[in-house]
């Protein structure tokens, strides 16, 4: 037995309280990528290896797709590209929403430019914040328009206008929640 050994068990039990309690009002990111429910304790292991989180691909009026992710949930639409550093070139985050609604954005802990881009039910254009830079003081602005919208793609910055994405274009969206 180690000299002092009595004092590990109390003490990564006291570490695993505490990383549990921290955990309990916010949305932590779990060994494999997996984030837990808030209050609902750790994603089992199992979970983790054979659930994979719903994805999609938008195609643009220019042909380039973009394999994105879905953010479904209050918690992954709050965290959005949260502390993100690098979004590939194609790749996005889509959030879903079960109604229209008028919807701002911020970039609050966001650590890169992003385009964002509000759609209607239909999955026209209605508005794009090109090159939305990451928010450096508090409090942050907000972006969006002031129409309701259903869904919002987020891809990197500068995207948009590459592509030459303007209001009424089209997208075509696919994701693993319109397959059986």
């Amino acid at each position: 037995m180690i000299k002092g050994s009595r004092i590990y068990g109390p003490l990564i039990l006291l570490i695993m309280v505490g990383l549990t309690a921290s955990c309990s009002n916010q949305n932590c990111a779990l060994p494999g990528g997996s984030t837990g429910t808030p209050g609902q304790g750790p994603v089992a292991a199992s979970e983790v290896v054979t659930k994979t989180p719903p994805a999609g691909q938008v195609t643009f009026p220019s042909g380039r797709v973009f394999f994105v992710d879905l953010a479904l949930t209050l918690e992954q639409q709050a965290r959005g590209y949260m502390g993100r550093k690098v979004i590939a070139p194609e790749e996005g985050l889509l959030f879903l929403y079960k109604r229209p609604g008028i919807r701002s954005f911020w970039m609050k802990n966001c650590l890169t430019t992003l385009d964002i881009i509000w759609l209607d039910s239909e999955d026209h254009v209605v508005y794009i914040e090109h090159s939305t830079p990451p928010c450096r003081v508090d409090p942050c602005p907000s972006y969006g328009p002031d129409q309701p919208t259903l869904n919002i793609l987020e891809i990197a910055g500068g995207t948009a206008a590459q592509e030459g994405l303007k209001a009424g274009d089209r997208l075509v969206i696919l994701t693993d929640l319109d397959r059986p």
